[in-house]
């Protein structure tokens, strides 16, 4: 229970539920003959919304974190024993879907296989485990295995972490394998904006790791410009997965996972 509280409690601390909390509390306000109350909640939640659907302020928010580790080109990566790619780049096959869908994140995956191809490393770990209400799906490092092997990865250099359901889990599944494999070198593969987290997940247990960051989301274009002030869908998105990064570095540093 504890594990779904830590998904579900951040929501509430999103743009969007703190607009409608705003909301709810405007109607409660009327209601009470407040109207300056009513008036002022009503205005906080128009900006909220306002404010985080702003590719201006989506960009900086993801470039905050995704800065910290840039893209660099394969050429530039050195050679490693392994490979770790982390999950959550792929869509489960659930009604209506007949096949398995690709996500934004599947960036990770895709650099996964070129580092293999170029002769990166030997040997790939996915770790990538199931949410506890998903248990009764394929795992995700399954999925992510066979699209691999479609791409040119032979299954024998695939090792699997199945069970991990976070960064945390992530990491310490991913080490116990690097040590199976006898690994000493070794490059982590997920997104920018998740990277500070991930490196820093490996780094408390131990191990250093060569980022290689892909799924940048802030690219130098109209958050810089007038369009940058016109509220977009993907801008409020963007700034909410921000905001949920930030707040799990924030956790993870409390816990002493990072």
């Amino acid at each position: 229970m504890p594990y779904y509280f830590s998904k579900v409690l951040p929501l509430l601390l999103l743009p969007i539920s703190l607009s409608l909390l705003a909301a709810l509390l405007t109607f409660v306000f009327i209601l009470k003959g407040k109207r300056a109350l009513a008036l002022a909640s009503l205005l906080a939640s128009i900006l909220i919304l306002w404010v985080s659907a702003l590719p201006a302020v989506a960009g900086r928010l993801m470039w905050s974190l995704e800065r910290q580790y840039l893209p660099v080109a394969t050429a530039d990566i050195p050679a490693a024993d392994c490979i770790v790619v982390l999950g959550g780049a792929l869509g489960f096959v659930m009604s209506p879907r007949v096949n398995v869908e690709l996500t934004a994140a599947v960036d990770r995956v895709c650099q996964t296989a070129e580092l293999y191809r170029a002769g990166k490393a030997r040997t790939i770990i996915v770790a990538a485990g199931n949410q506890p209400w998903m248990q009764d799906l394929v795992p995700e490092a399954n999925l992510i295995k066979e699209l691999l092997e479609k791409w040119g990865v032979p299954g024998q250099s695939i090792l699997l972490d199945t069970t991990s359901v976070n960064t945390r889990g992530n990491a310490m599944n991913a080490v116990a394998l690097m040590r199976e494999a006898n690994c000493q070198s070794n490059l982590l593969v997920t997104s920018a904006w998740h990277m500070p987290r991930a490196v820093a997940s490996f780094k408390i247990l131990g191990v250093t790791v060569f980022p290689v960051s892909v799924d940048v989301r802030f690219v130098q274009g109209d958050s810089n410009s007038l369009a940058g002030f016109i509220p977009r869908a993907d801008a409020l998105a963007a700034t909410s997965q921000a905001i949920l990064e930030w707040m799990g570095i924030w956790v993870y540093r409390w816990k002493g996972w990072n």
